[in-house]
């Protein structure tokens, strides 16, 4: 409350007559995200205090569809995915549902996504020590997938250009379930803390295309020309919409800019 009133007493925000209300908000998929005023929640959920008006949104993780926003007793209260937040005390929970196959297949959700890309790379190491450049995938289903066999390639006639393989190494070829994984695409050879693809990518933009082991299905993405204060990356993760942003964020969750 004491913080809440300083706020309001600060004259430049212009707020001292506004209501303060009581939040608590969340979703029931991972991934789900959760946005206030347009900005996001970085951890996908939120209980605290908000001054009004607030506009809320709602956004499925890839592979999901949204069904409401459901109240403190598991009714739909809301059918939209944007609304103004109603006065008082609000608890809301986003609810989703996971697409039929038909469903993803018509949306081009593949299981596992190129979700970010790094052709100038001048933040990050590998395990060599090394600043390569880098492809994130990223898992789209509720269960760990096994990338080991599936292919990477950065010429569109070429699908078969690099096999994902960890060979004799140790290196991580599964994947949780939406989670993510690196590969280097430096021309070097793969380790016990790495996989490293036969290939490295241009910053000037390009295709990079990752098809399924058994070539059932393949996920392609554009990219545009980058340095290296930026990636090319889908936002939110594993969704269709393809973005350059100022963060890198390197296995993890994308973000649009350095504000969360």
């Amino acid at each position: 409350s004491t913080a809440t009133n300083a706020l309001k007493n600060y004259s430049v925000f212009g707020v001292k007559n506004t209501n303060t209300q009581t939040v608590s908000l969340s979703s029931d998929a991972e991934g789900g995200a959760i946005f206030i005023n347009d900005q996001k929640v970085p951890t996908g959920k939120f209980s605290g205090h908000l001054l009004a008006p607030v506009q809320l949104r709602a956004q499925a993780p890839a592979g999901y569809v949204f069904k409401g926003c459901l109240d403190n007793t598991g009714n739909v209260k809301y059918t939209e995915q944007e609304i103004t937040m109603p006065t008082g005390k609000v608890e809301l929970n986003a609810s989703y549902r996971a697409m039929t196959d038909a469903e993803k297949k018509a949306q081009g959700v593949a299981p596992v996504c190129i979700n970010e890309v790094s052709a100038a790379n001048d933040s990050y190491i590998d395990e060599n020590g090394k600043k390569g450049d880098w492809v994130e995938l990223y898992n789209t289903t509720d269960t760990e997938i096994d990338v080991e066999g599936m292919y990477l390639t950065d010429n569109l006639d070429k699908p078969e250009k690099y096999q994902i393989t960890k060979g004799e190494t140790q290196a991580r070829t599964i994947i949780p379930a939406h989670g993510y994984l690196i590969i280097w695409c430096d021309k070097r050879a793969t380790t016990d803390g790495g996989l490293h693809a036969s290939f490295k990518i241009s910053d000037d933009g390009g295709q990079l295309q990752l098809m399924a082991a058994d070539k059932s299905w393949t996920n392609t993405i554009a990219y545009t020309a980058h340095d290296s204060k930026s990636t090319v990356m889908r936002y939110p993760d594993g969704c269709a919409d393809v973005f350059t942003t100022n963060v890198p964020t390197i296995a993890k969750s994308n973000v649009m800019t350095s504000y969360v």
